[in-house]
């Protein structure tokens, strides 16, 4: 039970998460950027 209670804490903790936001930090950016400049304008 315990397992499966923390099954989006496993992907924070998880070495598959880390290095894809690592390599492409700028991308994660622009999405977030896009996003706002959508949302405001």
């Amino acid at each position: 039970m315990k397992s499966r209670r923390r099954p989006y804490l496993t992907p924070l903790t998880s070495p598959s998460q880390p290095p894809s936001i690592s390599t492409s930090p700028p991308q994660v950016a622009i999405v977030s950027f896009n996003s706002y400049y959508t949302f405001f304008f």
